[in-house]
């Protein structure tokens, strides 16, 4: 989804970019990965623990590389769910129905979800956290309807850190955007931390400023243009 919208925006030059919940720094040019800037995927152990537990409980798993996500469903409601995330996030996914043993093989994920109803979410999340025994990280995503599974010590405060470490940037002249739980970290890492109007209170708690905006209303263009004073 970055790239497309990268590619929409046009800065006509490499852009430094912190994807799959800060696993990994990309520089990326006109919607193509120019050059890796960092690195921390989901170990193999880790992959081989997620995709049997899945197996088991008859869930359904998306595997994020760089060529793209790929997700194995195999009923209807795997489907639904499947079409549930391409709605929320633009992302075309990739169906595989080898339960991923060919792009296992290619390379390790960035991250990996497992997509479930609303009512089966604080059971996949117990069962996911309890399996993993604290070597990976595992935490709901938003909305929640899915979980997500990163290597332990990713998040996205982490990727920003990384970044500006590898780019002698200093974190406290950034600002960050977020409006979910997985934004607290970044929003705490940076100088400062602007929440978007629909977040949780738990992610305004972490921020420096709430917007009075939301995601539907453009908020972060919205700041953008106050703080550039560009009105």
């Amino acid at each position: 989804t970055i790239y497309k919208i990268l590619t929409r925006i046009s800065f006509g030059k490499p852009i430094p970019v912190v994807c799959f919940n800060g696993a990994r720094g990309i520089w990326v040019d006109t919607g193509k990965i120019e050059r890796s800037i960092f690195n921390n995927s989901v170990p193999k152990d880790i992959v081989d623990k997620v995709l049997g537990l899945a197996q088991e409980r008859n869930q359904v798993v998306q595997y994020y590389l760089e060529d793209g996500i790929y997700a194995n469903p195999t009923n209807d409601n795997h489907h639904k769910l499947v079409r549930r995330y391409h709605e929320l996030t633009g992302s075309v996914q990739k169906i595989v129905t080898d339960n991923f043993e060919k792009v296992a093989t290619t390379s390790l994920p960035a991250k990996m979800l497992i997509l479930c109803e609303k009512e089966d979410m604080h059971d996949t999340l117990s069962s996911f956290t309890e399996c993993m025994s604290a070597q990976a990280k595992v935490f709901e995503g938003t909305p929640p309807f899915f979980i997500e599974i990163l290597r332990q010590g990713v998040d996205k405060g982490n990727g920003v850190k990384c970044l500006c470490e590898k780019l002698g940037i200093d974190a406290q002249k950034c600002v960050g955007y977020g409006d979910g739980i997985n934004d607290i970290e970044f929003l705490q890492y940076v100088g400062h931390g602007v929440v978007m109007k629909n977040a949780r209170q738990i992610v305004k708690d972490a921020g420096n400023e709430v917007s009075e905006y939301s995601n539907d209303d453009d908020g972060v263009a919205r700041h953008l243009e106050k703080l550039f004073q560009l009105q």
